[in-house]
């Protein structure tokens, strides 16, 4: 039985500093990648590796910016430079939030879809416990911003902690498929998204 070898490297690496006191912080990540298909004989393509090696499909760098304009309202923006676009810089989402409560956010702008558990972080390489995420779950809907707001708030129920977002706007991107590039643009979108945690402590 033919089999095929995909040798990969993880590096990783974390920056952030402030700047004027706390009105204006910044903050950047890296997240790199290497691989190379080692038999090609008859796999000659893999998630944009072949066989010579490559350092571009699964490096990004990002970086982040956010001013406190006063207590309770704030602006934040991440641009966004993908190996498999080029490095080309990109506008990932920017947006005004304004803090309500100690646990009840409200921002409007360009924001991060919420569709999976890790949607919000696809871009931070070493947030989530893969290389990649399931391309299964996270590739056939890669529609990753909306243009619009939501609210966030956070609660406690006993031992569990809860993040309910409800979020409304509108979605315009391109899609790329084995045809091509797919223009989407939907009018009204509209969801809500719960996820509870657990806290739990083993002593020993």
């Amino acid at each position: 039985m033919k089999q095929y070898y995909l040798a990969k490297t993880f590096i990783l690496s974390a920056i952030s500093f402030t700047a004027m006191a706390t009105e204006v912080e910044f903050n950047g990540f890296l997240s790199a990648g290497a691989g190379q298909i080692i038999d090609h004989d008859d796999f000659n393509d893999y998630a944009g590796y072949d066989q010579h090696f490559n350092t571009s499909p699964d490096t990004t760098l990002g970086f982040q910016v956010r001013a406190e304009i006063n207590e309770k309202i704030s602006a934040a923006s991440q641009l966004l430079a993908e190996g498999k676009d080029s490095f080309d810089v990109e506008a990932e989402w920017a947006y005004l939030s304004y803090q309500a409560t100690p646990y009840w956010t409200i921002r409007a702008g360009q924001l991060k879809t919420a569709y999976f558990m890790f949607s919000d972080i696809l871009d931070v390489g070493y947030a989530y416990p893969w290389i990649r995420p399931p391309s299964q779950t996270y590739n056939p809907i890669r529609l990753p911003t909306f243009q619009g707001l939501d609210t966030v708030y956070n609660h406690a129920i006993g031992h569990w902690d809860g993040l309910l977002q409800v979020y409304y706007g509108r979605l315009k991107d391109s899609i790329m498929s084995s045809q091509g590039t797919v223009d989407t643009d939907i009018d009204t979108m509209a969801g809500i998204a719960w996820s509870m945690t657990y806290n739990y402590k083993l002593t020993l």
